[in-house]
């Protein structure tokens, strides 16, 4: 796959890359009922025309995460279940907190940002 970049201007970008066996999708700016279609869309590319194993969704660089990119992520991470893949999920700050709060990160597997050390949901 070749990398590449999806903006919604002045809101939010999305950068598909591969390294080291996985896919990374890396969010920047604000996922909101206007840009979350953008953040769908790379996900679903990479679950059609991608057969890495694992697919990290990094969201360091996320400033604002609405309800509808917490529900994207469980959605995430039930395809990739269907398909035999993993999701992780990469965060730090406000988007650890929505994610805590929300209880979403009990359902995907988290990699703090700060330290790179993974928390997969409890069975």
């Amino acid at each position: 796959m070749t990398p590449r970049l999806t903006v919604v201007p002045d809101l939010l970008s999305v950068t598909i890359a591969e390294a080291d066996g996985a896919v990374s999708i890396a969010a920047h700016g604000e996922v909101d009922l206007f840009t979350v279609r953008t953040l769908e869309g790379a996900i679903a590319e990479v679950l059609t025309e991608d057969e890495s194993a694992t697919v990290v969704l990094d969201l360091t660089g996320v400033t604002f995460l609405a309800s509808v990119g917490l529900n994207v992520m469980v959605v995430a991470h039930r395809e990739c279940a269907k398909r035999g893949r993993a999701l992780v999920v990469r965060a730090s700050g406000a988007v650890r907190r929505a994610m805590r709060s929300a209880g979403s990160d009990t359902i995907v597997t988290v990699e703090d940002a700060t330290d790179g050390t993974a928390r997969a949901p409890e069975a």
